[in-house]
């Protein structure tokens, strides 16, 4: 984690395998995002746009294994600026909202589960994180209405 969190360029991190740390990454994602901050570059451009700044950078390794941000914030921000990343604060606010108002441990849970989740990875770019997330939103939107009837 020390490793990770200084800045390493194609270095190894445990005498074996090379790779870049993810502060590095980072460095050169906040500047991919500068450059178009307001909507981004669109959907399903992050990895093309961020292999080609991680090579303009020297982040070979990055580029080769065709890394994405590993940062739920940072993706939504490259596809589609902080105009998305507003909305998609404004998602996160009010199932949160709704989960403290609805007076049950489990969905405060889930929401803090999927806040926190969102800062190590992208768990809206495959399937699986998406179904789980829909699904479990849902129930727990339909519960709450339930209970208000």
């Amino acid at each position: 984690m020390v490793w990770d969190l200084t800045s390493n360029k194609n270095s190894a991190y445990n005498g074996k395998f090379k790779d870049d740390s993810r502060l590095v990454r980072w460095a050169t994602i906040s500047k991919t995002i500068l450059e178009r901050p307001c909507f981004g570059y669109g959907s399903a451009m992050e990895k093309k746009v961020l292999k080609r700044n991680f090579l303009k950078n020297g982040l070979v390794i990055s580029s080769q294994n065709n890394y994405d941000s590993h940062n739920q914030y940072l993706s939504f921000s490259i596809e589609f600026g902080l105009l998305g990343l507003l909305v998609f604060l404004f998602y996160l606010a009010m199932n949160l909202n709704l989960a403290i108002h609805s007076k049950n441990f489990v969905p405060i849970i889930f929401c803090f589960t999927i806040i926190s989740v969102s800062f190590f990875e992208n768990i809206f770019k495959n399937n699986a994180g998406i179904i789980f997330i829909t699904f479990f939103s849902n129930l727990f939107l339909y519960r709450n209405v339930d209970e208000k009837n």
